[in-house]
């Protein structure tokens, strides 16, 4: 009897994990898309998060691209009402491929808090360099531009 009851609890933990909600992100848009969430239409926004509740509306000659769970990508350009519960087989695909991760670069790059050279100085002043060109005024001492062979030691 305790098996049972064992069981049927770890059923009752194991399937909502399984039956996780999908993210979308909105990465490009063209027209007049908008999002209906929690009953309130707004005008689709690049950036904008949208869970299983939500329903994004695609007029005729627009489209939106959305990236599914931080590793899938795809573009509604049918017109037409389409909730994001519905899109679940869209988000199915490899955590591991190339695509997958710069998809997750992107949408760590478009949903990361916004912050300020104020409060962390070390992550925005750690530039190491960068690409000059046509910059006369900068002057490279050779000695430190010179690669200077030299033939020591040979046997005879």
């Amino acid at each position: 009897m305790k098996k049972i009851i064992y069981l049927f609890l770890a059923i009752l933990f194991v399937i909502p994990a399984i039956s996780q909600d999908n993210m979308f992100l909105v990465y490009s848009i063209k027209g007049n898309v908008s999002v209906v969430d929690n009953k309130v239409e707004s005008k689709a926004r690049i950036g904008t998060l949208l869970n299983n509740a939500s329903v994004l509306k695609i007029p005729a000659g627009s489209f939106a691209t959305l990236i599914c769970n931080e590793t899938r990508m795809f573009t509604l350009n049918k017109s037409g009402n389409y909730n994001m519960g519905n899109l679940k087989d869209s988000c199915k695909g490899s955590n591991s491929s190339v695509s997958a991760n710069y998809m997750k670069y992107i949408w760590n790059e478009m949903t990361k808090s916004k912050g300020s050279p104020e409060k962390n100085r070390k992550a925005y002043m750690a530039n190491v360099g960068a690409v000059s060109r046509s910059i006369n005024n900068i002057w490279i001492d050779p000695k430190l531009d010179t690669v200077n062979y030299v033939y020591c030691c040979g046997s005879a």
